[in-house]
């Protein structure tokens, strides 16, 4: 996906399929040391990559979670740490030419989120639609024949029965999931099971965003539905950029766990807001997002949580899925649970979320 740009990245690297170049590498790593990007002009390109990013207490267990623990390391060797460097240099100085290598999103997606934002809706004209586009109302007819929204035995053939089957939510997941799901990595040798974690991680995050909001602000629950939903493709899409990389400079080379961690971590939620605002996503959407962004701790969130429910329920929910995932997995006890659960800003409502899941295991 990303071959242009890698191959800008690492213009002296010469891809080999049978044994790493070290040659090339030592000399491209020898050109590259000086950054020739003045901090004003990345600045100018990516304002965001100034702002800090919000980190979570469990986000390395989480990411032993979604990479397996195995491939996990604390060392980072010399390779790993010049991809790190020429990666780094590609979000900060080039990242419309990322956004510009991804498949660009129907208007009928956009069109969707911008009604449903709106609260005051038009059903009839969200089928129309939604009809114009075959492939996604395919995906929404399949969405309300899953087990998730099903409720008989008479398979579902028909958009609007579908519709009164999935609601408002399930519109906009079976809307939008053939083309983010587009987004899911491909499998890696090394990381197999990251790409239906992380969608599973999405549509959680979606989920419990939506159950959040609903007891604060009910009319924003479809818009927050969306927010949950693409959070984590600028996670996707980096994981996508680095294992990449990785099999260019040497096909041979083990990709880092860590580099990966440090990377998603610094840049993942600035690049979806980046990617949502390409895509001229609605205010409701956008703004969730820039909160996390500026917020840095619970405390900054807590203080705006009346203001911007959506962002404070948004930041719950994406850590509430990596304890729900990561306790489903064995790798944390109820104990440590519970301990976390009373660090998050809707302590109530996410209580209520893990009970119910727990449950259903």
């Amino acid at each position: 996906m990303f071959r242009k740009l890698i191959k800008s990245a690492f213009p002296t690297l010469a891809k080999s399929q049978k044994k790493p170049n070290y040659e090339a590498f030592a000399q491209s790593k020898a050109t590259t040391e000086v950054d020739a990007t003045s901090p004003n002009e990345a600045q100018q390109n990516v304002s965001a990559s100034s702002i800090p990013s919000i980190r979570f207490e469990l986000g390395q267990a989480f990411t032993n979670y979604l990479f397996n623990s195995e491939v996990t390391g604390s060392h980072v060797d010399e390779i790993s740490q010049f991809v790190k460097q020429q990666i780094e240099t590609i979000i900060t100085t080039q990242a419309k030419a990322i956004i510009n290598e991804l498949p660009v999103m129907p208007a009928t997606i956009t069109d969707l989120a911008n009604q449903l934002s709106s609260g005051d809706f038009d059903t009839d004209y969200l089928l129309k639609i939604i009809a114009a586009e075959p492939t996604i109302a395919a995906d929404v007819i399949k969405l309300a024949n899953t087990t998730k929204y099903k409720r008989g035995t008479k398979d579902i053939t028909d958009l609007k029965t579908a519709f009164v089957t999935v609601g408002t939510a399930g519109l906009l997941e079976g809307a939008i999931y053939g083309y983010i799901n587009g987004y899911k990595p491909v499998t890696s040798a090394y990381f197999k099971q990251f790409g239906e974690r992380i969608w599973q991680h999405s549509q959680n995050t979606a989920d419990f965003t939506q159950e959040i909001v609903k007891r604060q602000a009910p009319e924003a629950a479809a818009s927050a539905y969306f927010v949950g939903l693409i959070r984590n493709l600028g996670e996707m899409v980096l994981f996508q950029l680095m294992v990449e990389a990785f099999s260019w400079v040497d096909p041979d080379c083990r990709p880092n766990a860590l580099v990966l961690k440090q990377i998603i971590d610094k840049y993942s939620i600035k690049l979806t807001y980046i990617i949502a605002k390409t895509w001229q996503l609605p205010e409701s959407v956008l703004l969730p997002l820039a909160v996390q962004i500026k917020a840095t701790n619970v405390t900054q969130l807590m203080s705006v949580k009346d203001k911007h429910p959506v962002a404070a329920a948004n930041y719950d929910a994406n850590k509430l899925s990596q304890l729900i995932m990561l306790r489903q997995s064995q790798r944390i006890d109820d104990v440590a649970l519970e301990k976390e659960i009373n660090k998050l800003i809707n302590v109530p409502a996410t209580r209520k979320i893990v009970e119910k899941y727990m449950a259903i295991d």
